[in-house]
């Protein structure tokens, strides 16, 4: 069972709730809610933290949790002369 139709378990099994209804929580369409629970594909990161808190559900439920996991790509860091610029004012 894929992210989708997780997304899709936990809709049902809240009280009150529909796909239309977490749209408009969310701000996430229901055109793009009902395509992850149809393609049963993985959910946007950023739509995963919006819909978990409606939900009250985790995270790790519908997404991965860390979306920067399986990346190569370095992530930025704070320059080095971050820190001494703060101590020097």
């Amino acid at each position: 069972m894929g992210y989708g139709q997780k997304l899709n378990e936990h809709i049902e099994n809240t009280p009150g709730m529909s796909v239309n209804k977490l749209s408009k929580i969310t701000g996430i369409s229901s055109s793009t809610l009902y395509s992850i629970i149809k393609r049963d594909s993985a959910v946007r990161y950023d739509y995963a933290v919006r819909i978990a808190n409606v939900l009250g559900i985790e995270v790790s439920d519908i997404c991965k949790e860390n979306p920067y996991s399986d990346s190569t790509e370095v992530l930025p860091g704070y320059p080095t002369i971050f820190p001494n610029a703060l101590a020097s004012s």
